[in-house]
């Protein structure tokens, strides 16, 4: 089955259908998980919750810096990265913790499939406009979002066909100038914030405005999640 419209244009229907399967496929994943293999697979869930303990501000085994805004904060340079990833697994782990009526035990404290998506949740928030900076980190969208990202086809205009522009002197033509993008990078999630929560907004700032395909795929997961239940 196609799934692309006589016209090119992607068949709605068609897609839906896949998904479905792929969603049928999973669950059943999951319940083999559950009802069959639990017991040999206990590792698997015991390095989850692991890290969960880990990373939860209010877990007594946390080992996560937390910036004094609230995100997590692994590095300074693409840090988002870890952001997004976490607050996915940590959205795709509720799930699983509310079908089955569980909790993740860190030491003396329990948490329930909620506070894993509030935790989430809180994280997204805090990359789309909620954080001391009061500006969303993703291109386009909320309040004061970046001009500047590090991204050589958003900062380079359009040429004639026959110009040629080699690597150095894009640079020192449009990437080095402290002047926005002449194409915005739209819906694109940037590097973000030092542990500080501080940032500038600057294409010569590679660690904090450049995007990354591995800071904005695991977004497009717990961004869809939390829109389709609007938490």
């Amino acid at each position: 089955m196609s799934d692309r419209s006589s016209s090119g244009i992607p068949d709605q229907s068609a897609i839906r259908v896949k998904n479905a399967k792929i969603r049928k496929q999973l669950e059943y994943l999951t319940n083999y998980y559950i009802k069959t293999a639990g017991h040999s697979l206990e590792n698997f869930k015991n390095q989850a919750e692991y890290f969960v303990c880990a990373v939860l501000p209010q877990s007594p085994h946390r080992q996560v810096f937390i910036s004094p805004g609230g995100l997590i904060n692994l590095r300074n340079g693409a840090n988002t990265q870890y952001v997004t990833s976490a607050a996915f697994l940590f959205s795709a782990y509720s799930d699983l913790l509310a079908k089955h009526n569980q909790k993740v035990t860190c030491g003396s404290q329990q948490f329930d499939s909620n506070h894993l998506m509030q935790f989430a949740k809180q994280q997204m928030d805090y990359l789309l406009g909620n954080n001391p900076q009061g500006r969303s980190y993703m291109v386009g969208f909320g309040t004061n979002s970046p001009k500047q990202a590090h991204h050589r086809g958003a900062s380079v205009p359009v040429l004639s066909a026959d110009e040629v522009v080699n690597c150095g002197m894009s640079f020192v033509n449009w990437g080095n100038k402290n002047q926005p993008n002449v194409n915005e990078l739209t819906g694109a999630i940037l590097g973000g914030p030092d542990r500080y929560d501080n940032f500038h907004d600057s294409r010569m700032e590679s660690s904090m405005t450049e995007p990354t395909t591995y800071i904005n795929s695991p977004a497009i997961g717990v961004l869809a999640k939390l829109a389709t239940h609007q938490m």
